[in-house]
């Protein structure tokens, strides 16, 4: 409370009247990016403290609350991983036996597992791994859907220098959890057991332990690590012998996969782990204009990366340390701010109502905007376009990029005079919709959009991306730009028309041509520009990114770090999971 206080009173107070002015934001964002907040990490107390104080100001300016029961805030949770109840359980039958094995002595769910009851029949996929690069796939030819997948950990002649599979890139590719359930997830199996594998487990008791916590974010499917000298008796009962199987494997290294005798029980219960979060939402209400009555949407994200616990860029440096997220996206969040404050006075032009979002958990996969358009406070259908301002600190010395201009016919001649009276002269537009920003998530209800971007930099997801970095008189200039757009769509006669552009809103590097989804397991492609690098490459929409010139990809963050980092007319190779199967892509990037 007591810093609630000392916020209030550090910003200046000034006239309703004035126009936007970059020191105002620059305030704003020296407040929301101090230590105090911790970062913003979406559900921590630093996101708390930060959503009170732009509360604070909304009463100020006389905005409506649109969240819950009276306030500015709209309450929600979201998924932390899961807790394993000890009566998950795991059966196998057979028409002479049936064995029954007992969680956390036999076997674990790992923290890659999801939940579920599957009953059904069973396949044995050798290793798990599906590689016809080295001549090796154990889902080949086999019908894996909607099964039980059984497989042994590490890889065929794991310690055998005349495998393929004993090179250190090969172990870290195949060798995995991580890597064995992806291929169990993309040929549609419906569980996976990962039985430690004899040879290993016998020459090694202590290897023998089934392991819970391995890193890597959940599946869609359950997800158990058995014991060997469990797994013995549970592939016995579906007539499997573990240490043939595992011998003749790694001496052929030639795949052994069948559908096994019996059916398989397993039901993992495992219960949800909830985090509390909070969008904030207000309302400029019009005093007139059509019926039924229309909104302008104009938001930000007010969350960042917290102590670096994920997203952060600076290495082993970024864990534990605060990054303040200046730019990304104290920037954008001040500006909208700033905006609210100045078309709080100027209601009685308006034709339709504005509503201003500030979106938790965008760091996480755009969940706070996703969550808003799923639980929208006004109908959708009534909203006629929205703008959003994502890292717009950073104009001196670069471009301001403006995504979705596409979306609209409207946009580009409503926008270029409005650039010159703010003498942004360097500029480009990006006609797509889509962008790893929130503006995707209205973009995909069918709704114009513009994205307000000034490009990534070397402070991007680090510690040192803090308030004196930011370009307080360019961020003024984008400001007032953005206001005029949502005040010229406040007040026409009508509606700017929607038109499709699917290609990425927002430019990172050379021209590529993938438009990325962020999802809980990976980053996967949604769209593929015609005519572009990545088509003639022959990239597929659902293809999930594994690696980008080697570099494992976790986060679009790292993908766009990645990208930046290349230039045009130069070829690089990105591993793509498609189905059970690694593609290896190679892309000739061309001009922007």
């Amino acid at each position: 409370m007591f810093l609630l206080v000392v916020l209030v009173v550090t910003v200046p107070g000034r006239a309703a009247d004035d126009d936007i002015k970059g020191a105002a934001i620059a305030a704003h964002v020296k407040t929301l990016a101090h230590d105090k907040f911790k970062g913003r990490a979406a559900g921590s107390p630093g996101a708390r403290d930060a959503a009170e104080y732009i509360a604070v100001r909304l009463r100020q300016f006389g905005l409506d609350p649109m969240g819950d029961k009276g306030t500015y805030f709209q309450a929600f949770d979201l998924p932390r991983g899961f807790e394993v109840d000890p009566k998950t359980s795991l059966s196998a039958n057979s028409s002479k036996r049936t064995a029954m094995f007992s969680h956390g002595k036999d076997f674990k769910a790992l923290s890659l597992s999801g939940p579920g009851d599957v009953r059904g029949s069973a396949v044995f996929c050798g290793y798990g791994i599906a590689a016809p690069s080295l001549g090796y796939d154990d889902y080949a030819g086999i019908p894996v859907k909607g099964k039980v997948v059984i497989c042994l950990r590490h890889a065929p002649g794991f310690s055998d220098k005349k495998s393929p599979f004993s090179t250190p890139s090969a172990k870290k590719r195949f060798s995995p959890f991580q890597a064995k359930v992806a291929t169990a997830v993309g040929a549609g199996a419906a569980a996976l057991i990962v039985i430690n594998d004899p040879a290993f487990a016998r020459a090694k008791r202590k290897n023998d332990v089934a392991l819970q916590n391995v890193g890597g974010k959940s599946s869609s499917i359950p997800v158990f690590h058995m014991t060997y000298r469990a797994g013995k008796k549970f592939a016995k009962v579906l007539g499997l012998d573990l240490r043939k199987e595992q011998r003749r494997l790694d001496k052929a290294l030639k795949p052994r996969s069948r559908v096994l005798e019996g059916s398989v029980h397993v039901n993992a219960i495992l219960e949800e782990l909830k985090l509390p979060v909070r969008n904030i939402l207000a309302r400029l209400r019009a005093p007139r204009g059509p019926s039924p009555r229309e909104t302008v949407v104009v938001g930000a994200h007010f969350d960042h990366v917290g102590l670096g616990a994920y997203g952060s860029l600076a290495g082993s440096k970024g864990k534990g340390a605060i990054h303040n997220g200046a730019d990304d996206n104290a920037s954008g969040t001040s500006s909208v701010l700033e905006i609210a404050r100045f078309l709080a006075p100027r209601r009685e032009q308006l034709r339709r109502d504005i509503l201003f979002c500030w979106f938790t958990a965008e760091e996480l996969g755009l969940l706070g905007s996703k969550h808003y358009v799923a639980h929208p406070v006004v109908p959708l259908e009534s909203c006629v376009a929205m703008l959003n301002l994502d890292m717009v600190g950073r104009l001196k010395g670069g471009r301001l990029q403006v995504g979705g201009t596409g979306t609209s016919p409207i946009f580009p001649d409503l926008l270029k005079p409005l650039l010159r009276r703010e003498r942004i002269v360097s500029y480009r537009f990006n006609p797509g919709g889509r962008a790893p920003s929130d503006n995707t998530s209205f973009y995909e209800k069918g709704m114009p959009v513009l994205f307000f971007f000034t490009g990534l930099h070397s402070d991007y997801h680090r510690p040192s991306d803090d308030w004196m970095r930011v370009d307080r008189k360019g961020v003024g200039k984008i400001a007032r730009l953005a206001a005029a757009v949502a005040l010229d769509l406040a007040t026409r006669d009508s509606r700017p028309p929607f038109t499709r552009s699917d290609a990425s809103g927002m430019s990172t590097g050379p021209h590529l041509g993938l438009s990325l989804e962020p999802r809980r397991d990976g980053v996967y492609v949604n769209y593929v520009e015609k005519g572009s690098p990545a088509r003639r490459s022959r990239f597929k929409v659902g293809d999930k990114i594994e690696e980008f010139d080697g570099q494992p990809i976790n986060s679009i963050t790292n993908f766009n770090r990645m990208h930046q980092n290349t230039k045009p007319g130069q070829k690089i190779k990105i591993t793509v999971r498609r189905g059970p199967r690694l593609l290896e892509l190679t892309v000739k990037l061309g001009k922007n």
